[in-house]
C-alpha cells in the first residue's frame, strides 16, 4: 500500500470474556472462544483481513476505498447475529456459556 492510503480498522471484542474465562475449565474454555472466534470470522463477508486476535478481541482491517456506514453497521449485525447464534449452540453443550 502507498503512503497515504486509506484503510479502515474493524475491532470485535467479546463482552465478558475475562469473566466467562475465570469460571471454564483450560480446555473446555479455550473450544469454546475459538468456535465463538469462528462464528465472527466465517461472518465476515466484507473480506476484512485479520491483524491480530488478542484475548478477547479480533482486529479486522482493510485498505482500499471507504466502506459506507451502513454497509459496516449491516456486517456488524452479521457478525453480532453469528456469534449470538453460537453462544445458543454451545449452551446446549456447555450450561456455562453464559457470555
Amino acid at each position: 500500500m502507498k503512503k497515504g492510503s486509506k484503510g479502515l480498522i474493524f475491532i470485535v471484542d467479546i463482552s465478558g470474556f475475562t469473566k466467562f474465562v475465570s469460571r471454564t475449565a483450560n480446555e473446555d474454555g479455550n473450544w469454546i472462544i475459538r468456535q465463538l472466534f469462528n462464528s465472527i470470522i466465517n461472518a465476515n463477508e466484507l473480506s476484512f483481513q485479520i491483524s491480530e486476535i488478542e484475548g478477547d478481541a479480533i482486529l479486522f482491517y482493510q485498505f482500499g476505498k471507504p466502506l459506507s456506514v451502513t454497509k459496516i453497521l449491516t456486517q456488524f449485525k452479521k457478525m453480532l447475529h453469528s456469534f449470538h447464534a453460537q453462544i445458543k449452540k454451545l449452551k446446549g453443550i456447555y450450561p456455562i456459556v453464559k457470555i
